[in-house]
């Protein structure tokens, strides 16, 4: 499509001796858009249905990864209760086989390399909702509106830290590359089932007031124009069935729709 492409790479260490590195990509020329389109690529972790997750919110992930670790020490001391319990005496007064002791040496190794690949949650593969919507509208929105390529930008970001690191990332990215903030449009799981929902202090825009909603403080470090589908709640928008493997149905047309209304919106606010 003929834009930029710029990869940057940041390492953290949020718990000793274990670094994390985060990867996001920025397509076009951040120094002159006057708008840069945002979403998250990261692939979430399954929460089995326990917890319900809503549009720009981390807490059903950070909710899991409690829960996960919960489990995981759980584990580990039935595991030790095993050894000490009932292992160790057969070991010491030879009553144990060989294959017995060498059953439990695999087991062990077993359980601790299973630890090490999920200590952080089970990764939730299908998620077209959750992430591939937002993913497959940008890159739409990176075909049709390409003759405008010098004036909008696009952002996938690594939001698998917690979402105010990643986020100042972001920012500083863009206050690195040019005086002049552009307008941040955020975009999450826009192909869940319902009408575009759209977060904003900016009161000139042309949306039906019914889909229009102001952007809660704890909301505004995602950008001007937040962007969702489904239902509003108490708790914001609830996006059906993610971080489960149900999250596997996306309606090519409703996406379709959807995209040709964000193409209109975009032009909107850049005055295209």
């Amino acid at each position: 499509m003929d834009y930029a492409v710029d990869i940057t790479k940041a390492s953290f260490e949020p718990l000793k001796g274990a670094n994390h590195s985060v990867y996001n990509m920025y397509v076009g020329d951040i120094k002159e858009s006057d708008v840069v389109v945002v979403t998250d690529y990261t692939t979430s972790i399954k929460t089995f249905n326990l917890f319900k997750q809503y549009a720009f919110s981390d807490k059903a992930k950070h909710k899991m990864m409690i829960l996960n670790l919960l489990f995981l020490f759980l584990f580990i001391a039935i595991v030790i209760c095993f050894f000490i319990i009932w292992l160790s005496p057969r070991i010491q007064d030879d009553s144990a086989s060989k294959w017995l002791i060498s059953s439990a040496i695999i087991t062990t190794l077993v359980t601790l390399y299973l630890i090490k690949c999920y200590r952080k949650g089970v990764p939730n593969r299908l998620n077209l909702v959750k992430n591939t919507s937002s993913l497959l509208m940008i890159f739409e929105l990176a075909a049709v509106l390409k003759e405008r390529s010098p004036k909008i930008s696009f952002a996938l970001i690594d939001m698998s830290l917690n979402q105010k690191t990643c986020l100042e990332m972001l920012n500083d990215y863009l206050k690195l590359n040019r005086m002049k903030k552009p307008k941040i449009v955020f975009l999450d799981s826009v192909g869940n089932e319902g009408m575009l929902q759209l977060f904003t202090n900016h009161k000139k825009v042309a949306w039906k007031e019914k889909y229009l909603h102001e952007i809660s403080s704890t909301r505004e470090m995602f950008g001007d124009y937040l962007i969702t589908a489904g239902e509003t709640t108490s708790n914001g928008v609830l996006i059906k069935n993610a971080n489960t493997r149900k999250d596997s149905d996306l309606i090519e047309a409703d996406l379709d729709d959807k995209c040709d209304k964000m193409v209109e919106f975009i032009k909107e606010i850049g005055n295209y």
